[in-house]
Parts: C-alpha cells; structure tokens; sequence
C-alpha cells in the first residue's frame, strides 16, 4: 500500500480517482488546488502525487518542481487535459514519472501508479541502505556485528524488492562500467543471461551511433539522472526506453543503479498526437475540448487565429469568460449539457468573432466518451460557413425576384415533369406549375393545367413535342421552335430549356396574329413579284414561261438538297426576277434571229446590274438583289457581270445558275431551234465543277432521272434567249 496525494481543481475528476485507487489498495488524500496540496506535502509523507497539468492558482508544471524539492524521491504523475510535444518534454525534464492525457480509466491510472509506488519503494530502500552503511562505518565496532544482521535483513527485503519491480532494472560499476546485477525483468526483455550481462557494458545496450552519447552521459552525470535512449536487445530488437540512474553502494563498491522503462507506446501515443495535433490545427474549423466545468482543455490553432489570442489565454478559462455571459448562457450551455448527458447537438447562428466581424457558424456538439464509459469533455467543431449563408440569402432572395418575374410574364410558362415507361424512356409529361400568363396565352385554366398529363390536357391524344422535350431534358441545350398547334388552331414560338434533372420548362409565345400577317403579306409580295414578271415576259413573246419554269426547277433543286424553307422561299422570288434587266434591253435585240453584234451583246450582258439596281431598292427577306446579280457567274470565274469564283457566288446563284441553262438549252431560241432536255443536261454534266457548282448539277441530274421533275408543257413552248 502507497500513500497518494491527487490534486485536481474538478471534483469529479478527483473523486473518481481517488476511488479508483483506494479500490486497488492506496491510502489516498484529496487536495482541490494547488495551495492545498501544498499543506498536505508540508503535513504528510507521500510516496505518489496524481495532480492536473492545470491547476486553480498555480501551474501543474510550477507545482512539480515544489514536489520534487520538497521530497526528493516524490513519485508526480501528471494528468494533462491536452498533453502537447511542449509540455511532454517540459515534464520529462522535471524528471515526472508519467504524464497521462483526460480522460482516464481506472485500469491505466492503477497500474502506473503502482509502478510509481513500485519505483518510490525501491528508491526509499536504497536510501535506507545507503544511510545505514554511512552510520555502519561511523559507529563503533561494537555495533558491526549487529548492524550486519540488520543489513542481511534490509539486503533480502532489497534483493526481493529487487526481483520484483516490473521495469527492467541494471546495478553497473561506476569505475569500470560493467553491469553488476539485473533483476528478473531485466534478464526476460533483453533476453541476456546474467552471464553475459556482466561481460557488457551499458553502451553495450544501445545502437553504435549512440553509445557515445550514452557513455558522456554517464561520465557526466550527478547523482541522480533521467534520459531517454534506444535500446537494443539480444535478438536485435530496438525500443525506446527512459532510464532513471541513481547512486548506490553496492557490495562496497560505487555504483549506479538504472531502471530502464520502454516507452514504445508512449512515445507512438505522442506521435499519433503529434499527427492529431497537426490534422486539428491545419483545418480551417475551430476545434475545442470543453469539460464538465465548461472550461476549455484543448483548442485548434484556428480558434486561436479566429479569436486573437494565445492558446495559453485561453485553457483554463470558461466559454462564458471567452464568448460573454449572455451567448453562454442563452445558448452556448443548453447545447453543451446536451452533449454531456450523451446526447449530440448541432446549432447554427451568428457569432460576434473579435477579428473576423459577424460570422455565421455551423456548430457540433459531441460527447468525449473514456475507455470506463464515462464523460467528462464535449468535443466542438464550428465552420465558418458565412459564404455559404450569404449565398443562400441571395439565392432566396434571386428566388424571390424570379418568382415575381415569373408570375409578371406575359408569355405562357410551364414547368414539366416526365412519367416513363418500364424501360426507362419518356412515354409523358406531367405539368407542375403554370404561371398566370399561362391561361390567358394558351386558353386553359390553372386548375385544369396542374397536376394534368399533357396527352390529355391538350386534346392530341399524345404528348406534344416528346421528343424535342426529352433530348432538351437530356442534354441541358435549350431549343427555340415554332409549330402550329391544330388543339388550339394556334402558332407558338415554344422555348425549351432543363431548369433541374429530370424536369423542363417551356415558354409559349403566341405568335398567331403575326404568322397571319406575315401569310397576308407573303401572298402579297408573291402575287406583286408574278405580276412583275408577267410585265416582263409580256414585251416579248419568246421570254413566256421562262421564268416560271427556271423558277420550278430551282426551287426543287432547292429542296432536293435540304434546304431551309426560308432559303428556298428566297430562291423562288429570285428565279422570277432573275431576267427582269432585261427590261432595258430593246426588244429587237431579245428576239434577234442572228449572231448578236459586240454592242448588242455588251447591252444584254448588263441586265443582272441593271435587275440589282432595281431590286436592291426593294427590302425582301432574303438577298435577292444579289442573287439575281451573280446567276450569271461560273465558278471558274469565267462569267459576268463582276468575275466571281468558287464560294464567293451565293449557293442560291448557283443554283438558278444550272436551272437557267438547263431550261434555255432545252427550249426554243430566235437564233436557233429547242436543243432538248438531253442537249441541256449534256452541258451541265460536261462542265461541273468548271463552271457549274458539282452538288448543284448531281442534284439537277439526279431528279430528272428519277423522274422526278418535268417541266410543265416542255418543248411546246417557244422560250426567248438567256445570254
């Protein structure tokens, strides 16, 4: 039995130690600070003293060094609540026995403290022996005899205390440095006999590269020492030990006595802490350990960054003395005694950070629960998550504004979801939400629309638009397109876009109105430009027809080769128009039976100029000023009015190009007779590529072989010449 003396300012804490002790056999005392603890160690012996790192009034460190002045054999084991690489060397260097992190079990403060007692005991024996050695050779002789018998008796209780001492422990000559003695523990770790030992030296048990150190340490050394050093054993193995030297007699002989502790699993405890400590402080989260007295034992670097202070300003002290009376208790508190009834707790508010301004932080609350089931410390970790909170305000508030956009719209707006099938593709689409526009634009109620499959909803018997919708829905691109939609005898301009996995959302534009006018509009312009070239062709009778069937045969070239409705719209206004120069060239000359003189023939090569002139003052949808300009150009660069090659020429050009000749060449000149279709498809296959655009002339050729187009009344009619 030991006599123990714990400090530590938490009354649970030190109750609950004390028990665990006087369980295993200890007389133990109770000390609530460092003042205490100082009366009872001036009052009573003590053989072990359990005490805080962190003491009411003194530091746990500042009271080590009391100790050990006040008993110099004083076994101080130190509980630290975060024990640091700083504080870990500070206590080794005040010579502590064993320095243990909160919380802490009952099996682990047990057995180091008998260890420490273990220590103490042998300490005090050999003290007791040296002290009756010196009075042995001071007394007179006649007390030899009976000293003797009490040192045969003190070297059996010191042989058996010896023996059985947990730690390893070496006797070695001060002069020549070999081992004396060894106790059993010493012999089973090292795996030597005592034989052997006897042959070695200390620097014996350590690695080549440190023996040196190892034997200036021992030349050097007071009477009593405590370093750390690697030790190797027998069979090769290295560990790390802590060796206490004392002086002693030995048999007559000076001698140190070493007791050598393997701290292997200390020193990877304060590793792995190394690790935790660099994993906690490189985060950009406040991470804190709070006790049951609401003081905080550990804290991140971060917290420490974020608050402006020292970790040392801050250990110790309360939340309440840190965060401010009213935080504490108007919140702060419930959330910790939450936690430390075995509960977690999360909050999350606005903080009043001294450098940082207001933040807003996300707070967990979890228990710190020990080996022996209980729980002293709740674990913190808040995240600055000011950023995220202002986007989520703003997002509400862009939510908000959008929402009003929304219901402002004076288009239809409508937001989908798909049903699918068994196999997973869209068979449907439900509608989700409308806006108010919505009824007003397509004609149907909210109450009808929400909720409704769109395959009954609009009376098709399907899903309008499926698969326009679904490969929106798929790809995220969004489309624009315009359909008339017999249900509603309506034309929308529909815009698709993917809102969220999953969904779409459509805009309906009605566009009925302005279709209508742009129909009243196009027969209107359709039936001014026939009338134009009704004009024109009546100043001659050789030009009947030619423009209408140059018109046919491009706008099927046209479409043959796939192209927009507007392109092919633009094509037919230019191929009626495309002779209308020739309206300033004299009328004798068009219809001359003979060889055109250079003049004559220079006049009629200016009718795409003059056909520019005229038409480029007249706004059309499409370039048609321009495409009758360029139908007489080659892509060789051989024709006329300006040269032009290749892609410089319209591809509508090109077109009414080949349309052109295939119809001169086949019908009726003043200068000579209808060459017929095969002469005029004859001319355009020998000079693809030359002077005819290639895709133009397969297309041509190819539709009528196919018998796919024929002009209408071909070779009955006379045909005026096409220069």
């Amino acid at each position: 039995m030991a006599r123990i003396l714990v400090v530590d300012d938490e009354h649970s804490i030190r109750d609950t130690l004390g028990a665990f002790l006087e369980s295993a056999g200890h007389d133990v005392a109770l000390a609530a600070d460092a003042f205490q603890a100082s009366s009872e160690l001036s009052a009573h012996d003590f053989d072990v003293v359990v005490c805080d790192i962190v003491l009411l009034g003194r530091d746990g460190l500042e009271f080590l060094e009391e100790a050990r002045n006040a008993s110099r054999d004083l076994q101080v084991i130190l509980i630290a609540g975060q024990p640091g690489i700083t504080t870990a060397s500070e206590a080794v260097r005040q010579r502590a026995f064993d320095y243990i992190p909160k919380p802490v079990s009952r099996e682990k403060i047990v057995s180091i403290v008998n260890a420490a007692a273990d220590r103490k005991a042998l300490l005090d024996r050999n003290r007791e022996l040296e002290e009756e050695n010196r009075r042995h050779r001071e007394n007179l002789e006649w007390l030899v005899q009976e000293r003797a018998a009490k040192l045969r008796i003190s070297e059996k209780r010191y042989r058996e205390l010896f023996r059985g001492i947990a730690d390893p422990v070496f006797v070695f000559d001060q002069e020549t440095r070999r081992f004396l003695d060894a106790n059993g523990a010493a012999l089973n770790r090292y795996g030597y006999t005592i034989a052997e030992l006897r042959e070695m030296v200390p620097e014996d048990l350590d690695p080549p590269n440190q023996s040196q150190t190892v034997a200036d340490s021992i030349q050097n050394a007071s009477d009593t020492s405590l370093n750390e050093y690697t030790h190797r054993t027998k069979s090769g193995e290295s560990f790390p030990v802590e060796i206490h030297t004392e002086e002693m007699d030995y048999d007559g002989r000076r001698a140190w006595i070493s007791i050598a502790r393997d701290i292997t699993q200390r020193k990877q405890a304060e590793e792995n802490l190394q690790q935790y400590e660099s994993i906690v402080n490189s985060s950009q989260d406040l991470m804190t350990l709070i006790d049951s007295d609401y003081r905080y034992l550990s804290v991140s670097d971060s917290f420490c960054v974020c608050l402006g202070k020292k970790r040392e300003d801050v250990l110790g002290r309360t939340v309440a003395e840190i965060w401010g009376r009213e935080p504490f208790e108007d919140s702060i508190r419930a959330h910790l005694d939450k936690c430390f009834a075995g509960g977690t707790s999360e909050f999350s508010g606005w903080f009043d950070v001294p450098l940082r301004g207001r933040r807003y932080y996300d707070v967990r609350y979890t228990p710190y629960v020990s080996d022996g089931g209980s729980i002293h410390c709740a674990v913190v970790v808040s995240r600055d998550i000011t950023t995220r909170k202002g986007v989520e305000l703003a997002l509400q508030e862009s939510e908000e504004r959008l929402q009003s956009l929304f219901n402002s719209m004076s288009e239809g707006v409508a937001l989908h979801e798909f049903v699918f099938d068994s196999k997973g593709e869209p068979m449907d689409y439900r509608i989700v939400e409308v806006n108010p526009a919505f009824e007003s634009v397509l004609g149907i109620d909210r109450s009808d629309a929400v909720g409704a499959l769109a395959s009954d909803l609009y009376g098709s018997g399907d899903a309008p638009f499926l698969q326009t919708y679904a490969r929106v829905a798929a790809s995220g691109k969004p489309v624009t397109f315009e359909r008339f939609f017999p249900p509603l005898d309506k034309h929308f301009l529909i815009s698709v876009f993917r809102p969220s996995k999953g969904r779409f959302a459509t805009v309906f534009s009605d566009v009925t109105a302005h279709r209508r006018s742009e129909e009243i509009l196009r027969r209107s312009l359709e039936a001014t430009i026939q009338a134009v070239a009704w004009i024109i062709e009546k100043r001659d009778p050789y030009t009947a027809g030619h423009q209408r069937r140059v018109m046919q045969l491009a706008e099927e070239i046209a479409r043959a080769m796939g192209l927009a409705t507007s392109q092919i719209e633009g094509i037919r206004a230019a191929a009626i128009l495309h002779d209308i120069g020739k309206i300033t060239v004299p009328a004798d000359i068009l219809s001359k039976p003979s060889t055109l003189t250079e003049i004559e023939y220079g006049l009629l090569q200016d009718h795409p100029k003059v056909a520019y002139d005229v038409l480029q003052t007249i706004e059309f949808p499409w370039p048609v000023a321009e495409i009758v300009y360029q139908h007489h150009e080659r892509m060789d660069g051989s024709g006329y009015p300006r040269g032009l090659s290749g892609d410089d020429i319209l591809l509508e050009a090109r077109i009414i190009a080949v349309a052109d000749v295939v119809e001169a060449i086949s019908s009726h000149r003043p200068y000579r007779p209808a060459l017929g279709l095969e002469g005029a498809l004859d001319e355009i296959e020998t000079h693809r590529a030359r002077l005819y655009d290639d895709d133009v002339v397969n297309t041509c050729l190819r539709l009528f072989k196919d018998g796919a187009f024929e002009f209408d009344g071909e070779g009955t009619q006379p045909s005026a010449s096409s220069a």
